[in-house]
């Protein structure tokens, strides 16, 4: 399972995903956050993308984990983008 979440917190797996929406695409997996508007200058929160294994993997395994981070303030995403190794 694949959730979308809207999160103040930068940290944990916790966020707002009730109204996020999801859809497979050529087999992809999408995710759409809520409709909202913001200023991409003064956004201070994060988008997180959560999974939790299913029956591909023993029980014992079937731990959510937080698998993408992205900071919606774009300050913050430049400086995420500097950071990244380019292939």
């Amino acid at each position: 399972m694949v959730e979308v979440k809207l999160s103040e917190n930068e940290t944990g797996l916790g966020g707002f995903k009730k109204n996020s929406r999801y859809m497979d695409v050529g087999g992809w997996r999408i995710g759409i956050v809520p409709d909202v508007r913001f200023d991409l200058g003064d956004a201070d929160f994060f988008v997180k993308v959560v999974f939790t294994p299913g029956e591909e993997v023993g029980f014992a395994a079937r731990q959510p984990r937080l698998v993408g981070l992205f900071p919606v303030d774009l300050h913050k995403a430049q400086a995420a983008a500097r950071e990244r190794p380019h292939p």
